[in-house]
Formats: structure tokens, C-alpha cells, sequence
């Protein structure tokens, strides 16, 4: 993330701090999808899925496979 990007983050937290007003901080025109915490949470999940499906194909897995029996183990 870049050093812009990061500034515009801390500013967008500190107004949202200081106002308490989740209306301002996700407003249409400074609303960044990039730096959406859902986007970033998709990310991750998909990063997961394609690391545990290149690990499982030895075992002819895919991370969907994988999750539920991994449930039944734990």
C-alpha cells in the first residue's frame, strides 16, 4: 500500500474518531472499494482457497473438499 493511500486511510479513521459519524467516513465520494475491509476480507479468502488447493492436489483435494473434513477432525 502506498504511503498516499495510507495517509488517506488515517485521515478517513481520524474524522471518523473525531465526528462519530459513519455517514461522513462512508460517503459516495471518498469511498475507495480497494480499501474496503470486505474486499480486503474476499482477498484473503480467495489467497486461502488457492494456496490450500495447490497443497491438496497430491491428495486430489480442493479447498472446498478440504474445509468440511477438516471440520469432522477438529
Amino acid at each position: 500500500m502506498g504511503l498516499d493511500k495510507t495517509m488517506r486511510i488515517n485521515t478517513n479513521v481520524d474524522n471518523l474518531l473525531n465526528n462519530n459519524d459513519a455517514t461522513t467516513f462512508y460517503s459516495g465520494h471518498n469511498y475507495i472499494i480497494e480499501e474496503s475491509i470486505g474486499y480486503l476480507i474476499k482477498h484473503a479468502q480467495v489467497a486461502l482457497h488457492r494456496t490450500i488447493d495447490a497443497k491438496m492436489t497430491a491428495l486430489d483435494l480442493t479447498a472446498l473438499q478440504w474445509a468440511p473434513l477438516m471440520l469432522l477432525v477438529y
